[in-house]
């Protein structure tokens, strides 16, 4: 959550498996800002105008 309680969301991607289970996998890029100086990876986070995009169903990678 954001200071402003706005929620975060945060790149990832999941496989469904046939035995109901799952395997799932979050995006990290190289660490900028404060992350920088503690940690050389951080995770992708999504800007709102992208969320549509992520979190639609039909839409995939070629």
């Amino acid at each position: 959550m954001l200071e402003d309680g706005a929620p975060l969301f945060l790149a990832a991607i999941w496989e469904p498996f046939d035995d109901d289970t799952a395997c799932y996998a979050i995006i990290t890029e190289p660490a900028r800002g404060l992350a920088k100086p503690i940690q050389d990876r951080m995770f992708l986070v999504l800007a709102d105008d992208s969320l549509d995009a992520w979190l639609d169903p039909g839409a995939h990678q070629a």
